[in-house]
């Protein structure tokens, strides 16, 4: 079953991803909870709201899809201080909601690569310290 693309997005330094895996090609999420129970020294209790931007991202891909190499690319160039700052955009519609996550990130870990008989798939893991949703109704 392939997967339709045509219902979501990633792009990284405006470089969008083509060729995702099936199954779950991209995921997002808040690295904590978006609120907290705080407890007094007194017994008083109260919800704490969180601003903390950290996400993880997902992005599956084919073993063959040209957007690996881009994105190894500008890991490079990253990390030698060419670029720094890289924006990423995340847009899933979901019926009549459109989900779009952004901010800077940086890729965080490169896939480990196996040799056998099937196509690989390439999970690549981002990282954000900034990330915001916005939840817009179409």
């Amino acid at each position: 079953m392939s997967v339709n693309s045509g219902k979501f997005s990633f792009s990284w330094n405006t470089v969008a991803a083509r060729g995702f895996a099936d199954g779950d090609a991209v995921s997002a999420e808040f690295d904590n909870d978006s609120t907290s129970s705080y407890s007094g020294t007194k017994g008083e209790g109260t919800t704490v709201t969180s601003v903390d931007g950290r996400a993880t991202i997902t992005v599956r891909l084919q073993g063959d899809s040209k957007t690996y190499a881009d994105y190894v690319e500008i890991d490079k160039s990253m990390k030698l201080g060419e670029i720094s700052d890289v924006q990423y955009i995340y847009k899933k519609v979901m019926g009549a909601n459109t989900t779009v996550w952004s901010g800077t990130c940086a890729l965080s870990k490169l896939p480990s690569l196996t040799a056998n008989r099937e196509m690989p798939e390439i999970e690549l893991v981002f990282k954000s310290s900034d990330s915001e949703m916005v939840v817009n109704r179409v």
